[in-house]
């Protein structure tokens, strides 16, 4: 009997963009991201599939015309109480992105 099974992962999410123009303020600008997600992992436990739950939300600042930095969140469950493997997980990120502009005309 093997103790791997198939891996499935499924995820929904949903962006709020803020406003992209040169008279908003720093806050109105703030992109909001949401999502779920759904995880049957790779892992069987007494017969039983490991699954994973998962709540995920994050923020981006903008920091000049084309650069940001995100901050994410991550909450979630992984397990069964029945097969008395239950785990709570929370993670956090940061990361810098410094964009290029495409498609942008020079002035000339």
């Amino acid at each position: 009997e093997s103790n791997l099974d198939n891996y499935m992962r499924a995820n929904l999410g949903m962006e709020i963009l803020g406003e992209q123009n040169e008279f908003s303020t720093f806050w109105e600008q703030i992109d909001y991201r949401f999502g779920l997600s759904y995880e049957q992992t790779q892992y069987k436990i007494n017969n039983s599939s490991v699954l994973q739950y998962a709540l995920h939300a994050g923020l981006s600042f903008p920091m000049g015309l084309a650069n940001s930095i995100d901050l994410g969140l991550t909450i979630g469950l992984r397990g069964k109480k029945d097969t008395q493997l239950l785990e709570k997980f929370f993670g956090t990120s940061v990361s810098l992105n410094f964009g290029d502009l495409w498609f942008v005309r020079r002035k000339n």
